[in-house]
């Protein structure tokens, strides 16, 4: 019986996917985050994953359980990590569909009332 093993880049781009698809379908946790503008979107994802990097090194560092190794080659590895993460992340955030309510709350931000608005200029 062959044994498939995934490789790093393979489980770190699946992280950074569910992420974006826990934040993106989690009932309560999608409508606080579909309210946010794309810009805070990305920099919530990128420090949750900046976050998680930081516990595989403080884990791994302190030989609580090894997942790198703590050299220049294990740093440079995990930046790499990192990024695969990032752009999965990004990725799957762009190509999820989106669930009626948070189009209804981004349909809401992005509507201006004008009357309240008063005169331009």
């Amino acid at each position: 019986m062959d044994s498939t093993v995934l490789s790093v880049d393979v489980v770190a781009g699946v992280a950074g996917g569910l992420l974006s698809l826990c934040f993106n379908y989690i009932p309560g946790l999608r409508e606080k985050y579909g309210a946010l503008d794309d810009v805070k979107k990305s920099w919530i994802m990128g420090l949750a994953l900046l976050v998680g990097v930081g516990l595989i090194i403080l884990v791994s560092c302190t030989n609580l359980w090894v997942l790198m190794t703590c050299d220049k080659v294990g740093f440079v590895d995990i930046v790499k990590l990192f990024l695969i993460a990032l752009a999965i992340n990004q990725s799957t955030y762009k190509l999820s569909p989106q669930v009626a309510s948070v189009k209804a709350i981004k349909a809401a931000r992005n509507t201006v009332d004008y009357k309240s608005a008063g005169p331009v200029g």
